[in-house]
């Protein structure tokens, strides 16, 4: 297969987002080298290089998407061969506006390697660059693949593009804007200077032709310069000096002010509510999409169910497959297997397989659907974003002249506020002094109750100090009573030593013998408590040993018993198939059938019913094209594969010269004659020939 980001991961493309990541990680921990043990471990930096750029595309879900799509693009316009390498080329904004060479480190199999590649200048997000003879290499001297590029650009902090038009974002200040002028913008090829008409607005748009990109045919686009206001110095209210006379109240120019803000909240109030009707519109749209989504991943779901039971019925077919063969070849010489079961089980899959493969076709191009009308809603959104931007910027810009109103129509009463101001400070003056009082009140409570309990702690250690000597009282009573028994001992001491020094040799001597027999019983005791311990850890071993023996005959057992259940399942099958075979009479031939008129053709059909074919006419084409009496839409015929004719009392099949050739009864044949029983395999489709009744 070819080599793009699906196989570096080792995952199928209708994997979810879990299975991505989970690839991932195993591939990352094989080639970090976290699943060798030692110090030897080896860490290949290039490979993994390679799997952390496929995680980052199939990681995120934009970017997968746009490399699905460009896949599918593919698909059905220039199918990629197996010796083609896909990847994603991932550019910044200024170098796919002005193209040159950029270095791509490709993921071949045989080890990563980096080569430069010719970047189209104004190059579009999800172009295919397709480079002859950079892919991979099957056998040494055979011709190289393809490399193929999807191009995904970074966005640009402030520019924007659709096809080859630039969208800048200019900010104008509204004195400018109210009155004309000249602001500065920085562009690709550096800053130029903009002229503002008088009386612009925000959101308008500026237009500079031909100041766009340039792409590799001279086609150039244009730059759209889009008005965002800025309140300036100049709107801000202004403090009127103390010195300053006082200015003239003008009624008319105040009306007409009031009049044209009035006219100006009444437009902003219309705009709002258009705002609401789309912002209605966009949360239906989302939960559109939401629901869309939620059936593209119920879809996906099910061909993934479905493409699993396909793998377990692969699976399960190999197995008989396999079970088929050593029965064959443990039967007698004479005993022919019957293959047709496994012949039927084998195009049961590949029509699954088909079906699944046009569920999965129909899957991507609902996908490719939901993401245009998905970048439709973001665009229409990011429009509705803009506006709401625009008139948030004029009611912004309404309410600063409304205040600046607010400010003139104050400046009357300015004295008569300062005269309130120093009214209201004398009063905080005398509310600061109330609770400054309070505030001392307070520390005198909270100064009164520190004493109070500095003086139930002095009690305390008074109390405690009183315990203590106490106890020193009790400790000198038990004192001079300790000396008075000492007192006593003593005189004892004396009266024993005077009493003999051979009652005391003999005691001394009774002690050492008691005190020789103690020592001995002791070590005695040491001895067997070592040997109970050795004996406890030797009899949990043997436990251990025997746990561990239980266990592997448990396994043994039971694998002996699945053997001798295979076992007989094949002697059974075997006696069964001997006896038929010895109870079948001697094969006759099957009779020619002389028409095509006669000719029946049995095909079964994906469903498990036999489907009967009858041909009409003197010969039948059997192909690819439409244009054959018999049409098999599958790439593995020939567009006229074979024909059915009548000659000489007898029917006919002849290869017209087929790619693949035309199977007769197992055998590839140029021409044959058809008999009742024959079967006919073209690609992957069998026929058995049945004569009409």
């Amino acid at each position: 297969m070819s080599r793009d980001y699906y196989a570096v991961l080792e995952v199928e493309r209708w994997s979810d987002a879990p299975t991505v990541e989970h690839a991932y990680h195993t591939q990352a921990r094989r080639f970090r080298g976290l699943d060798q043990r030692g110090p030897g471990r080896d860490v290949d930096s290039r490979a993994l290089r390679h799997i952390e750029q496929a995680f980052h595309v199939l990681g995120e879900p934009q970017l997968r998407g746009s490399y699905d799509r460009a896949l599918l693009d593919m698909l059905e316009t220039a199918p990629p061969r197996n010796d083609d390498i896909i990847q994603m080329l991932e550019v910044s904004f200024d170098q796919a506006a002005l193209g040159g060479k950029v270095a791509v480190e490709r993921i071949a199999p045989s080890g990563p390697d980096q080569v430069d590649v010719h970047l189209p200048r104004g190059v579009d997000e999800g172009t295919l660059l397709r480079i002859g003879g950079l892919g991979m290499r099957d056998e040494p001297g055979d011709h190289a693949g393809d490399l193929i590029l999807l191009v995904h650009i970074r966005p640009h902090p402030r520019l924007r593009r659709d096809g080859l038009d630039l969208y800048l974002d200019v900010t104008v200040p509204t004195d400018v804007a109210r009155h004309g002028g000249r602001v500065r913008a920085g562009t690709l090829e550096g800053e130029v200077e903009l002229n503002i008409p008088a009386g612009v607005r925000g959101g308008e748009k500026l237009l500079l032709r031909r100041a766009g990109l340039l792409d590799e045919a001279n086609r150039r686009g244009d730059l759209y310069a889009v008005v965002q206001l800025q309140m300036s110095t100049l709107d801000q209210p202004v403090a009127k000096a103390p010195d300053a006379p006082a200015q003239r109240d003008s009624t008319a120019d105040h009306a007409e002010l009031a009049e044209s803000l009035d006219r100006r909240m009444r437009q902003l109030t219309r705009d709002e509510t258009e705002i609401e009707h789309r912002r209605t519109v966009t949360r239906n749209w989302e939960k559109q999409l939401a629901g869309r989504q939620a059936q593209i991943d119920q879809r996906a779901a099910a061909i993934a169910h479905r493409r699993r039971r396909l793998s377990a019925l692969r699976a399960a077919m190999k197995q008989r497959r396999r079970q088929i063969a050593e029965a064959s070849a443990a039967a007698p010489p004479d005993v022919q297997i019957d293959m047709r079961p496994l012949h039927l089980m084998q195009e049961k899959l590949e029509a699954r397989e088909r079906e699944l493969a046009h569920q999965q076709q129909r899957l991507w191009e609902h996908r490719e659907r939901f993401d245009r009308d998905k970048a439709d809603f973001d665009r229409e959104r990011r429009d509705h974003a803009r506006a709401v931007r625009v008139l948030e910027d004029q009611r912004d810009q309404l309410a600063r002249e409304a205040e600046s109103l607010d400010q003139r129509r104050a400046e009357l009463q300015r004295d008569a506020d300062q005269l309130d101001q120093q009214r209201a400070d004398h009063e905080h003056i005398l509310a600061e002094f109330a609770e400054r009082q309070q505030q001392f009140e307070a520390d005198s409570a909270r100064l009164a109750a520190d004493r109070t309990a500095l003086d139930e702690r002095i009690n305390d250690i008074a109390e405690q100090q009183a315990k203590i000597d106490q106890r020193v009282r009790h400790l000198d009573e038990r004192d001079a009573t300790f000396q008075r028994h000492e007192a006593d001992l003593n005189r004892q001491r004396a009266e024993l030593a005077s009493a003999g020094e051979q009652v005391e040799s003999d005691r001394q001597a009774k002690l050492a013998a008691v005190q020789a027999e103690i020592e001995e019983d002791r070590r005695a005791m040491k001895s067997q408590r070592d040997q109970l311990v050795a004996l406890q850890q030797q009899l949990d071993q043997q436990a251990a040993e025997l746990d561990d023996q239980r266990q592997r005959i448990a396994v043994v057992t039971t694998n002996l018993e699945r053997r001798r259940r295979r076992l007989h399942r094949q002697r059974t099958l075997l006696r069964e198939k001997s006896v038929a075979a010895r109870q079948a009479a001697a094969p006759t031939e099957p009779p020619v059938i002389s028409a095509v008129e006669n000719l029946r053709l049995v095909m079964l059909a994906p469903g498990g019913q036999r489907r009967t074919i009858t041909p009409t006419g003197s010969s039948v084409f059997i192909g690819r094209d439409g244009a054959c009496d018999l049409c098999i839409p599958v790439s593995t015929v020939s567009r006229r594969h074979c024909r059915i004719e009548a000659s000489d009392g007898a029917v006919i099949l002849r290869d017209v010269g087929s790619k693949n050739g035309t199977y007769h009864n197992g055998q590839p044949v140029t021409e044959a004659t058809l008999r009742e029983g024959d079967s006919i395999a073209i690609g992957p489709v069998h026929f058995t020939v049945a004569a009409a009744e």
